[in-house]
């Protein structure tokens, strides 16, 4: 009964949270890489023998925020920063790193607790995806250089990954078909990057106007993945054209760029 309970119970939750969100499931929880959050639940047994119901249900809540906590901790080492280095290898690598990803996941906020006949409970924790890397320390160079007086305008760039294996990542990057750099993490300001990551995951084109809105959007069809590194995104090289003459490319800066994914 027990089960049956908090599965319905995170049903119910899930219809709300996720919807028609592109969602990534993990063997500890799931990522929302639409709404840009982590969450898991974490499970606390009831204390056996304790004298004092409330101390045990305490003692419960604790353990089960503790279990969430090393959930969201596996999660989060599966997650790719590129296709071929993942977080967990980053903070191995990386103290600063590591003692970041630590911070962010104990800010991680209950969203839903479910208490047990046998004094049992589970929690639902969520944890901000976006914020997840320390942006400043891995920033290059300044995104001022992407802005521009050309006369196009557009208000979001839309990459057509449908038809492609793309393995979701946390920082892509788009190239041209002579592997010119046209966006990365350093085309985005700072405060924007640390608020909601580089770029928007999104199931089909219909979702992406939804959220982008349906007005000035360049929307391109991803040409190939690179052979080495297949978080960088290739396009053709007239397409690139739309984003290097004559146009105004600040939006980058702003970090409206969504990628359709299957």
């Amino acid at each position: 009964m027990k089960t049956s309970l908090f599965f319905i119970f995170t049903i119910l939750l899930s219809l709300t949270i996720y919807g028609e969100d592109n969602i990534q499931d993990f063997s500890y929880g799931k990522v929302n890489w639409t709404k840009k959050v982590i969450t898991v639940t974490g499970s606390g047994a009831p204390t056996l023998h304790s004298q004092n119901p409330a101390k045990a249900r305490l003692n419960a809540e604790r353990a089960a925020k503790m279990d969430a906590y090393r959930n969201v901790l596996e999660v989060v080492k599966g997650l790719k920063i590129k296709s071929t280095l993942t977080i967990e290898q980053q903070m191995a690598a990386d103290k600063i790193i590591a003692t970041h990803v630590q911070g962010v996941i104990q800010g991680g906020v209950v969203k839903g607790t479910k208490y047990y006949d046998d004094g049992g409970v589970d929690i639902i924790l969520e944890v901000p995806l976006a914020g997840i890397l320390p942006i400043e320390k891995m920033l290059k160079k300044n995104s001022e250089s992407l802005k521009n007086s050309g006369n196009t305008k557009y208000n979001a760039l839309i990459i057509d990954l449908s038809s492609l294996k793309y393995t979701k990542s946390l920082l892509p990057e788009i190239r041209n078909e002579s592997g010119q750099l046209l966006y990365s993490l350093d085309s985005v300001k700072k405060e924007i990057a640390e608020k909601n990551g580089i770029v928007n995951y999104v199931k089909s084109l219909d979702d992406a106007k939804e959220i982008a809105g349906d007005t000035s959007l360049l929307i391109i069809q991803a040409k190939a993945l690179d052979k080495t590194e297949g978080s960088v995104v290739i396009i053709s090289d007239t397409d690139a054209s739309k984003l290097t003459t004559d146009t105004d490319i600040s939006f980058l800066t702003e970090g409206k760029v969504y990628f359709i994914v299957k």
